[in-house]
């Protein structure tokens, strides 16, 4: 039997030919993603990830050379401060699963929406004073990093605990037959904020210079707990 190639025969005009494994575009079920996004916290989910992703940006991208050009610290030194802050981020991203997890099961979504959005709410300002801060406050004579330097960046990582709560939502406000589909729209929000995150940052050091446009940048995980407060309003119906 002669082996059908599937895209000759469709350039040729023929029959659509779909071998085993294989699916049509009329095969795709696309009123998935309209269930998905008539669900209110799933919006707010999307919403957040943009803005949420641009302090991300700065912190992963742009952080460890500022350190170097404007704090005067030694290379190994800044990238010490990225390290601690992935550490720190690890740290309360278990502990706000943990914490999320206890007040979820206590029916308390008010407070658990408010733990959700609290570490947003509060890691911009350490940055902010890392950012802004006087070189002498941050940098030791030798270039390393003053202890004030390193517990600023352990705070910046509370804003993990909002990860591992905000999938909770996910998983607990659509059916298991949609977690598929919401997940893939989440994967593409995050990633589109941080593929937009370092243009976004980039126009705004254009415009404001780099100590300020970093400073406005942080302040997007305050946009991002806006959305995430919401959540209590729409959490309990979903």
């Amino acid at each position: 039997t002669p082996i059908a190639n599937e895209a000759f025969s469709a350039w040729m005009g023929g029959a659509d030919i779909a071998a085993e494994g294989h699916f049509s575009m009329e095969d795709l079920d696309l009123s998935k993603f309209q269930k998905v996004f008539a669900v209110k916290s799933n919006k707010l989910v999307f919403s957040q990830a943009l803005p949420g992703c641009i302090p991300i940006s700065v912190i992963v991208t742009f952080l460890a050379d500022y350190l170097v050009s404007e704090h005067g610290m030694t290379v190994q030194a800044s990238t010490a401060i990225t390290a601690f802050f992935g550490i720190s981020c690890l740290c309360f991203g278990i502990a706000g699963g943990v914490g999320g997890q206890m007040l979820y099961n206590l029916r308390r979504k008010d407070y658990f929406c408010w733990l959700t959005c609290a570490g947003m709410l509060v890691a911009p300002l350490p940055f902010m004073a890392l950012v802004n801060a006087p070189q002498a406050l941050v940098t030791t004579a030798a270039g390393r990093p003053t202890i004030l330097a390193f517990f600023l960046a352990m705070c910046g990582g509370c804003a993990a605990l909002a990860g591992p709560n905000i999938r909770a939502v996910l998983m607990n406000v659509n059916p298991s037959e949609r977690r598929g589909t919401v997940f893939s729209a989440f994967t593409l929000c995050d990633d589109l904020g941080k593929g937009l995150g370092p243009s976004i940052v980039v126009t705004l050091v254009s415009i404001f210079g780099r100590r300020k446009a970093f400073t406005i940048a942080f302040a997007g995980w305050w946009v991002s707990a806006a959305f995430v407060s919401q959540l209590r309003h729409s959490l309990p119906s979903d």
